[in-house]
Order: C-alpha cells, then sequence, then structure tokens
C-alpha cells in the first residue's frame, strides 16, 4: 500500500529492517542499524509505516497489536518507533505520518491507540489529540516518557 502527496512525499507500508535507517541515527544512537529492531516487529500481525522524500526513508512508525490497562481488554494499537531524519524534522512529515497510519488502521478496525512519548514529543501528540496519563516514568539509557491514548471511531 502506498499513498503519494502533492509535495514529493510518499507513504509506504515496509519491513522492520527497512526502517533502521531512520531509528538508529534518530532513536538509538548508540546502535548499529542493524541493531535497531524492537520487540515485536516480527510479529505476524505487526506494520511498519514509512515517509519518503524524493524515493529516501525520512520517516517512520510500528504498529502494534497490544492492548493496554488504560483500555481493559480492549484491543488497541501501539504505536513504537516514530522518529523523523533530523534534516526533514519541522515539515510536518511526522504528523503526516502519524495521520496516515492512523487512518489506515481505522479502516482495518483499529479505534484505540497509544504510546510511550519521550517528554519532547509530547507537545507533538497532544497537537495530534494523543492525551496522556499525568505518569512519567524512565526507560534506562533512553529517558523519561509518558503514555498517551487517542481513540478514533467507534469499537467494533
Amino acid at each position: 500500500m502506498s499513498f503519494l502527496t502533492n509535495n514529493n512525499l510518499q507513504f509506504k507500508i515496509v519491513t522492520a529492517p527497512e526502517l533502521y535507517a531512520v531509528r538508529q541515527p534518530v532513536l538509538r544512537p548508540h546502535l548499529q542499524p542493524e541493531d535497531c529492531g524492537f520487540e515485536g516487529d516480527t510479529d505476524s500481525d505487526s506494520m511498519h509505516f514509512a515517509a519518503f522524500i524524493d524515493g529516501r526513508i525520512v520517516g517512520v512508525l510500528t504498529a502494534l497489536h497490544r492492548t493496554h490497562v488504560h483500555f481493559g481488554d480492549k484491543a488497541a494499537i501501539q504505536f513504537r518507533g516514530m522518529a523523523v531524519l533530523a534534516d526533514f524534522q519541522g515539515r510536518k512529515i511526522g504528523g503526516a505520518l502519524l495521520h496516515w497510519a492512523e487512518t489506515v488502521l481505522v479502516h482495518q478496525g483499529a479505534c484505540r491507540f497509544w504510546l510511550n512519548a519521550r517528554i519532547k514529543a509530547v507537545p507533538f501528540y497532544e497537537t495530534a489529540n494523543y492525551r496522556g496519563n499525568g505518569t512519567y516514568f524512565d526507560i534506562p539509557g533512553i529517558g523519561p516518557h509518558q503514555t498517551m491514548f487517542k481513540t478514533l471511531g467507534k469499537p467494533l
């Protein structure tokens, strides 16, 4: 599946290893690209979304089918590994990629979304109508985070 915008920004569903070229410099600069896989990347129902400009991957996002206590025992989508290369940040690519991923997943029946946002990214997710639970926690070696939630559409 692919979607092309009017400014050479293209969205595609890709494989997990294709994301590492963005994950590594943005999220895990202390690792080698091949070591940037996340738990759940290879699950059969995981989806990997990418933004491309002129054929170059510049933004990434992974969606995992994982519930959260906030939603009780209801199915939910966890977003992980949202990243946009530094040279492309501030161009609304991340927001467009997040919106496209939500749209694809809602079309497939999803309506509950959650993620663990780095503190510096909380305002970005608030702009996309995610709401935090108010509790901050630390991921060792990565930094402080807040869990954020959003519901779209109607549950099946």
